[in-house]
């Protein structure tokens, strides 16, 4: 399997996505996920470390990797977000899609104490409400962005 895949206690990380872009077995990746599903996995991580950039592909793949785990009542959260791939997720309008952590060890900690995965949030990451480490931040503060404030003006 190209995607790497390794346990932090209940905590599924999937890393190495930038090689896996480049793998014809890419498009394999959902059946692997599927496959930690059944096994009764539902906290995830995606670890985006060694991605480049966030083109068409790997941004479909992360979709379909997130739809996959959240269909099956699992949670997903992303880690090591460069800078690059945090303002194209921005700029698709997808910065609300996932929690995003300065780490792995951020992200998989935000999982201890929420009991049964799938439930709602709004916003609150866990370390935020049980003082749990860092908070999770969404990609970019859409909200106090010059560019917010100047389409909100506009619909007034």
């Amino acid at each position: 399997m190209p995607m790497n895949v390794r346990f932090e206690k209940d905590v599924a990380v999937l890393s190495n996505f930038g090689r896996l872009m480049n793998d014809p077995r890419h498009v394999d990746a959902a059946s692997d996920v599927r496959g930690l599903l059944d096994e009764g996995r539902r906290h995830f991580v995606l670890d985006l470390a060694n991605l480049r950039e966030l083109g068409d592909s790997a941004l479909g793949l992360l979709t379909t990797l997130t739809r996959t785990i959240r269909l099956a009542g699992g949670e997903v959260v992303l880690a090591n977000v460069s800078q690059d791939t945090g303002r194209v997720i921005e700029a698709m309008r997808m910065d609300d899609y996932w929690d995003v952590h300065a780490s792995v060890d951020n992200a998989a900690r935000s999982f201890a104490g929420k009991g049964e995965p799938g439930r709602a949030r709004a916003g609150i990451s866990p370390e935020d409400s049980e003082g749990g480490g860092p908070p999770a931040r969404r990609v970019f503060d859409r909200a106090s962005s010059p560019e917010h404030h100047r389409r909100k003006d506009r619909h007034r």
